[in-house]
């Protein structure tokens, strides 16, 4: 796996696109729940939300209203409705 130069918390692994690149230190809600854990691969319970398809549909709903919030309007993007 290669080492990502933009990853500040030494656990990311660079994906196939630019967007899909991004280390949980750089958004600051996920920074200030981390307390004393360096990465979010720390926290504890993660795999019942990574796994969790509620937690996970709501997160990208949050995140992808923050990068378009003029294209969503409150509901998930067809391709992930349809799933």
């Amino acid at each position: 796996m290669a080492r990502a130069e933009w990853c500040y918390c030494g656990n990311c692994v660079v994906q196939k696109t630019d967007d899909e690149c991004f280390c949980c230190q750089e958004h600051e809600l996920l920074k200030e729940n981390l307390s004393d854990k360096q990465c979010v691969t720390q926290l504890e319970n993660l795999e019942s939300y990574v796994c969790h398809k509620p937690s996970l549909e709501m997160a990208f709903i949050v995140a992808y209203n923050q990068k378009y919030p003029k294209l969503l309007k409150g509901s998930a993007p067809e391709e992930l409705s349809t799933r």
